[in-house]
């Protein structure tokens, strides 16, 4: 029985020298994490430790995103932000204002009558040819009556109007502001031209591919008096103007190709017109 106050008397004694033990550690090693297993230095993972070590952890000289931007492939790769994978804007299509009235500020009318070969007024699709200076533009249109009327800047053109195998004369025009200029086009025989696209380097037929006449606009298919090559490549134009003219070679909406050539009206006018194309 002597034994147990002595044995209550070391419990007591040790639980207060655990007491006193750990009221002498300060707060920061209470609140330890667990040891870092990569620590050399067997040092344990305090915060004062983990504050220490942040700056290196930070965005610098050796930041994935700027390894990225570097350009060294063997670093690994940040992905931009999602606004990075927007497209820019498609650059316009067109080389030239296809709207011939958007050539300047101040414009006129042109009414054009149009005569078939016999005298009779036109009736159909047709694709007037409008020059003015460098520029040129070709308006695809149909014609109910005979006649077409549409704004035009004012200035001189040169008009030549196609349709199916017929064509007109070149005729100058000049517009004046906020007047009305008539002039008649009479339809004549035109010439034909006969041709072959393939693809470059090794010659197959380039098939689906649309041959017309070039303008500063670039058009989307043959348009009324274009052609469209067949499954050997080959084509066939119809009321071309004699002279020189230039022909584009395009699919849907793209070019591929320009070529300029003389039509010869006294002759049989061929070519053969290689494109690069994947």
């Amino acid at each position: 029985m002597a034994r147990r106050p002595l044995l209550v008397a070391v419990a007591a004694a040790a639980l207060l020298g655990f007491v006193a033990m750990v009221a002498t550690i300060g707060p920061d090693e209470r609140s330890t994490t667990l040891p870092d297993p990569a620590a050399k230095d067997g040092l344990r993972e305090t915060p004062a430790r983990a504050q220490a070590l942040a700056p290196s952890l930070m965005p610098g000289p050796s930041s994935p995103r700027e390894r990225a931007e570097d350009g060294d492939p063997s670093r690994p790769l940040m992905l931009p932000h999602r606004e990075s994978f927007r497209q820019p804007p498609p650059p316009a299509l067109d080389r030239a204002s296809p709207r011939p009235e958007a050539l300047g500020p101040r414009s006129g009318t042109l009414h054009a009558r149009i005569e078939t070969p016999d005298g009779h007024a036109f009736r159909g699709e047709m694709e007037l040819l409008l020059r003015h200076g460098s520029w040129a533009a070709a308006i695809p249109a149909r014609v109910p009556a005979g006649s077409l009327s549409f704004p035009l800047a004012e200035g001189t053109y040169s008009a030549t109007l196609r349709a199916r195998e017929l064509v007109s004369d070149p005729v100058e025009i000049r517009i004046a502001a906020g007047e009305t200029t008539e002039v008649l086009l009479a339809l004549g025989p035109g010439n034909a031209l006969v041709g072959r696209v393939v693809l470059v380097p090794d010659r197959r037929p380039a098939r689906g591919f649309h041959v017309r006449l070039a303008t500063d606009a670039l058009s989307e298919g043959p348009g009324p008096c274009g052609a469209l090559t067949d499954d050997e490549g080959s084509f066939e134009l119809l009321g071309l103007p004699a002279g020189p003219v230039e022909l584009s070679v395009g699919i849907g909406r793209l070019e591929v190709a320009r070529v300029a050539m003389e039509i010869d009206p006294e002759g049989e006018c061929r070519i053969e017109i290689p494109v690069a194309f994947p």
